[in-house]
């Protein structure tokens, strides 16, 4: 049985993997509980890409599609990688600990067509993929940081390893043909 603080360690693990490959690595990640979260993963610039793509008007074009996609990718790294650490539903995950990261996969998630709701079937599969293809790199970070509990930018560096541009091409590959742009 998968305790709290090791589901939460997957959970944060998941979404800090997700932002080093999607260009916005971690600064700070816990699994100190505060402010009524288990776990938080800060990305080092994390205002500036909100702050743009809060900016841009939703539109078809494949360039706000794909940013899009990969926010939604990085709000249910976290919740994907818990699951598939707890063995639990998408529902559980919902329940522990992922609603806010659904709510916000939601808000940015895009749609296949302009004027088509959100994607959620496109954000979990894409996820279920992420949490798969890139398991040894969270569950390395995971693992560091359920002893650790908390963990700077360079501690996350080390614990996750390299990961380069082929890995990007390789999510942003992923993420056009989930989302079929």
């Amino acid at each position: 049985m998968v305790g709290e603080s090791e589901a939460t360690a997957y959970h944060e693990a998941g979404h800090a993997v997700a932002g080093a490959l999607l260009g916005y690595p971690t600064e700070y990640l816990t699994i100190i509980p505060a402010d009524g979260l288990r776990g938080l993963c800060v990305p080092q610039g994390k205002k500036l890409v909100l702050d743009l793509l809060w900016e841009e008007a939703p539109s078809a074009s494949p360039g706000t599609r794909a940013a899009e996609a990969g926010l939604a990718l990085s709000w249910m790294a976290g919740p994907a990688t818990q699951r598939q650490r707890t063995g639990g539903s998408w529902v559980q995950a919902w329940r522990e600990g992922g609603s806010f990261d659904f709510e916000r996969c939601l808000e940015w998630a895009p749609s296949r067509r302009a004027g088509e709701p959100a994607r959620l079937d496109c954000a979990t599969a894409a996820a279920d993929w992420f949490a798969s293809y890139f398991w040894p790199e969270i569950h390395a970070l995971a693992e560091v940081l359920f002893h650790r509990r908390e963990m700077d930018a360079e501690d996350v560096r080390r614990a996750v390893g390299p990961l380069d541009a082929q890995h990007g091409e390789l999510v942003a590959a992923k993420l056009a043909s989930v989302w079929g742009f």
